[in-house]
């Protein structure tokens, strides 16, 4: 895959140049100030907004929690049913304020870093579908929409409850049901725009090395090294994988044959889903297609289906991040193979120390993830939603 987004030039993956912006301001002597009108270096700006932006999150993430997620509008008229759905959090949010950096970022990353044109992309089909076709959806009652909430991600009966395995049949709500379009409606899209916008690319990529790009300084500059070869990635995947059929069978996790079906797909799905990350910061998620997959092959196995989703989707999105930190090699002049061996032994020591900890946690610590309520788990619900539906 370093071939087709890592080499190409094309294949920016935005998300890396804050890093080097930060490794040049950090290392590189500065000739002139960068804000002039502030008579400030870069380093002294860096220091600053650093500072400022520091002491300013204890406001929304400790003192004043609701500013990152502020539905002042359902001030105006608290009883008003009609405006709390339309301003509130839980509805569409309209007027809704987000005052805390990390949570406006929490879903499609920075934006300062996706280019305008993908930003421009995510706002008309925020305003096409959130803001016209959902409220559409809901206030003509389709499929009796309004019996539920708008936006709730558990499993919800017929009458508008909770679903709790005694009371059929099964309903969602209309933001649950949206979502789901738009996943379907964006997997299409991400796998015939690869075929139609990229594969002439990816075929002439396919043909081509990296001392054969010599239009390209990166390149030019990086044929200078050795490269990691493909046999040490082949010989390091057939040692995860024989793991893994291990841990499935011994550990009774799920059917150890499934590996096969669920590295399939991570491999289909990387490179469309890589190029639109590479291009555009935004990760497209294929993690409900292996869990409908999963709920389809391990129906009532919630514990098989997460753990089919960690080695499909959990799979693909490791390699993705690999090949981005490969990308910030290749721009940054880092030597391919002592990359690969930093992040081959880092991967190892976070293994361990992980595991480790979760033991030690879950062994000690009394009633945690259950009645100790200092110590509650996040619950995955889609696992077991997939799994109960399949």
């Amino acid at each position: 895959m370093r071939r087709f987004l890592v080499w190409p030039s094309d294949m920016i993956w935005p998300y890396n140049l804050p890093f080097i912006a930060y490794l040049r301001t950090v290392h590189e002597p500065e000739a002139e100030l960068s804000s002039k009108w502030l008579n400030l270096t870069r380093w002294k700006f860096f220091v600053i907004a650093t500072v400022l932006s520091a002491v300013y999150y204890w406001l929304p993430g400790y003192i004043m929690p609701v500013l990152s997620n502020f539905s002042w509008m359902c001030m105006i008229d608290p009883q008003n049913v009609l405006l709390a759905q339309l301003t509130g959090s839980a509805g569409f949010a309209l007027g809704t304020l987000q005052l805390d950096w990390y949570s406006l970022q929490s879903r499609l990353g920075s934006p300062i870093v996706s280019p305008s044109w993908a930003q421009y992309n995510i706002l008309a089909g925020y305003v096409l579908v959130i803001l016209i076709i959902m409220p559409i959806m809901y206030y003509i009652n389709l499929w009796n929409f309004k019996s539920f909430p708008i936006s709730d991600s558990n499993l919800l009966a017929g009458n508008g409850t909770y679903y709790n395995g005694d009371n059929p049949p099964i309903r969602f709500s209309v933001g649950i049901i949206v979502s789901y379009m738009l996943y379907f409606a964006s997997l299409v899209a991400m796998i015939m725009h690869t075929i139609l916008y990229h594969g002439t690319d990816v075929l002439r990529h396919a043909k081509t090395s990296l001392r054969n790009r010599q239009n390209d300084i990166h390149c030019t500059l990086m044929s200078k090294y050795p490269d990691a070869p493909g046999w040490v990635y082949g010989i390091l995947f057939l040692c995860a994988f024989v793991c893994a059929c291990f841990v499935c069978k011994f550990g009774k996790l799920m059917p150890w044959y499934l590996l096969f079906l669920a590295i399939t797909l991570s491999f289909v799905c990387l490179l469309p889903t890589g190029i639109i990350w590479a291009r555009t910061n935004i990760a497209v998620d294929v993690s409900y297609l292996c869990l409908i997959i999963g709920g389809l092959l391990m129906h009532g196995n919630g514990t098989g289906n997460k753990t089919f989703v960690t080695y499909a989707f959990g799979t693909q999105f490791q390699a993705l991040f690999l090949l981005r930190t490969l990308k910030f090699g290749h721009f940054m002049k880092i030597s391919p193979r002592a990359l690969f061996s930093t992040q081959l032994i880092i991967t190892l020591i976070s293994c361990v120390v992980r595991y480790g900890i979760a033991y030690h946690m879950l062994s000690t610590i009394e009633g945690i993830c259950d009645t100790n309520v200092e110590w509650p788990c996040f619950i995955q619900l889609a696992p077991l939603r997939m799994a109960i539906i399949g």
